[in-house]
């Protein structure tokens, strides 16, 4: 099975400029999720998760941006969507990271995260496969 077939693309695309604060607030409170990717001008600049989140004193959340603490494109690593599912595990556990960014011909497709694949796995169990 590849990574496509796991993934969610259901993901978010925040701007740069945003503070810390209306991240929070906006995208991660209440919902099921764990990073998003950053844009400027258009463009995919970055990826951020909850940890780096985590890391900003709640005092400067109100002022602090996106792109202050977000990892830039250049220092993501990524997967491609036709990845087997057992390499891109492997990729997850080397990088540290509990999810990463599916991206096909520069374009961003998806996400994916040790329990989508988990959940995907169960999903084959479940229908005896």
């Amino acid at each position: 099975h590849t990574v496509i077939e796991a993934m969610t693309s259901n993901f978010v695309i925040v701007h740069s400029d945003s503070t810390i604060e209306e991240i929070l607030e906006n995208h991660f409170i209440g919902a099921d999720r764990r990073s998003m990717l950053v844009k400027e001008n258009n463009e995919i600049i970055g990826f951020l998760s909850t940890g780096q989140l985590k890391n900003v004193p709640s005092n400067e959340r109100r002022f602090r941006t996106v792109k202050e603490i977000m990892v830039p494109v250049s220092e993501i690593q990524t997967l491609s969507s036709n990845m087997h599912l057992l390499d891109a595990l492997k990729v997850l556990e080397e990088s540290e990271q509990n999810e990463l960014p599916v991206i096909e011909h520069k374009e961003y497709l998806g996400i994916l995260s040790r329990e989508s694949v988990v959940k995907f796995i169960y999903g084959l169990h479940v229908l005896g496969h």
